[in-house]
């Protein structure tokens, strides 16, 4: 899970992840004059993807970062939170970014992270999720309007890097 924490007084948000956020925010509490509040917590889909998420969004708010992992409320950080799901995959956070000029704002993400992202939500893994593919339902678990959507979301992802100029894996079409 990553989560968005806030003080009441310094109005300062951490960004942070957890498995278990109110456990979390009861350890930050302990050593906070500020009362903190969870102002969001997601649930980022993927495996290992809550670190990837959280290095993601400290890279694309640090103009805004005031120290560690504490962020200033800027409109533009605080408009990018509340647009957040509770469920999220790192490619839904980093079309989020672009939605709001994030991504290139700073230039912070390069060319390296986002071979790295194409890579990993490309690959065959445990949602079979390549672009283009035909999965069997036992494979992915998920139902034919969700790999769909999913399907989708990703093409939209693809034509997104090759307009940046990354080339992507050819479409490949996978039967039983």
């Amino acid at each position: 899970m990553i989560y968005f924490v806030q003080g009441e007084l310094t109005k300062l948000v951490k960004i942070g992840k957890a498995v278990n956020c109110e456990h979390r925010l009861k350890n930050l509490q302990c050593g906070s004059p500020d009362k903190l509040n969870i102002i969001k917590q997601i649930h980022i889909i993927g495996t290992a993807a809550d670190y990837e998420a959280e290095n993601l969004l400290h890279k694309s708010f640090k103009f805004c970062r005031r120290h560690g992992e504490w962020f200033e409320p800027v409109n533009q950080f605080m408009d990018f939170v509340a647009a957040l799901s509770d469920e999220i995959d790192v490619a839904g956070i980093m079309q989020l970014l672009y939605k709001y000029g994030l991504a290139d704002k700073k230039k912070d993400l390069d060319k390296k992270d986002f071979q790295k992202m194409q890579e990993e939500i490309l690959a065959p893994g445990p949602h079979g999720l390549q672009s283009g593919n035909t999965v069997s339902d036992g494979y992915t678990g998920a139902s034919w309007r969700e790999e769909k959507r999913l399907k989708r979301e990703i093409q939209a992802f693809r034509k997104d890097l090759e307009s940046r100029g990354i080339k992507t894996a050819p479409e490949k079409s996978v039967r039983k």
